[in-house]
């Protein structure tokens, strides 16, 4: 039973270090514009929806784009996010900035990148 769980640890451990080594890069599709002076503007491209057929598309006009506008502290995160920083290096910079532990940091950055990722405006890139 033991050696089970020390299995567990070290896999769970292992899994750690791959995600903290992956580097965060942004959406090439996704275009960037200063919002104001400490906000940032992603726009995201969306492609029109195959059921919208004419006479259809001439009623209902979707939205071929979405708009994000990041805070102060999410445009600072998404600056990092240069493809050539990895996630360990973007939350040790987000600590020091904001006198909060390595564990505390690490919770709110990786919480935002998963946010981030599912609205697609980052993408992960892990070392394999």
């Amino acid at each position: 039973m033991k050696k089970k769980e020390n299995e567990l640890f070290t896999s769970q451990h292992v899994t750690w270090k791959k995600m903290l080594a992956a580097k965060p890069i942004k959406n090439q599709a996704a275009v960037f514009q200063k919002h104001d002076e400490n906000h940032i503007k992603a726009t995201e491209k969306k492609e029109k929806p195959k059921y919208l057929i004419p006479p259809l598309s001439w009623i209902i006009r979707p939205r071929l784009h979405k708009d994000i506008i990041l805070d102060e502290i999410g445009s600072g995160i998404l600056n990092l996010c240069d493809g050539i920083r990895t996630i360990e290096d973007i939350i040790e910079d987000f600590s020091q900035q904001h006198k909060l532990t390595f564990h505390e940091a690490r919770a709110s950055i990786t919480g935002y990148m998963k946010l981030l990722v599912q609205r697609g405006i980052l993408a992960i890139a892990s070392q394999e």
